[in-house]
């Protein structure tokens, strides 16, 4: 049994430890990551709006720190939690991002 993950992006202390434990990096590593400047020159030249850069940006982040593990919970920046019982898929479905990159396959298979 997985230890549970939860992705608390409530704050920017909370949000770095939620990419720490899920990408399983140092901390210079998620920064230099981050701080990247290839990611706003490629989003500027491809003219990319927000929706379309985030699957870039998570490949990219895959390819540099590696495959993240799967949170088990997620408390969103304005505090919205998926409720216990129910799958990623179906209550963030809008979020495209959060159904591609991850398809929620840990809690829906």
């Amino acid at each position: 049994m997985s230890v549970p993950l939860r992705l608390d992006c409530t704050s920017r202390e909370s949000t770095e430890q939620s990419l720490l434990a899920a990408f399983g990096c140092s901390v210079d590593n998620l920064w230099k990551f981050v701080r990247d400047p290839a990611h706003a020159a490629h989003s500027e030249e491809h003219g990319l709006h927000h929706l379309e850069f985030e699957p870039w940006f998570f490949k990219r982040a895959c390819e540099t720190l590696g495959m993240p593990r799967l949170p088990t919970e997620l408390c969103l920046f304005h505090g919205t939690r998926v409720p216990e019982g129910t799958t990623c898929r179906r209550n963030l479905a809008a979020r495209s991002f959060a159904a591609k990159a991850s398809e929620c396959h840990a809690r829906d298979s």
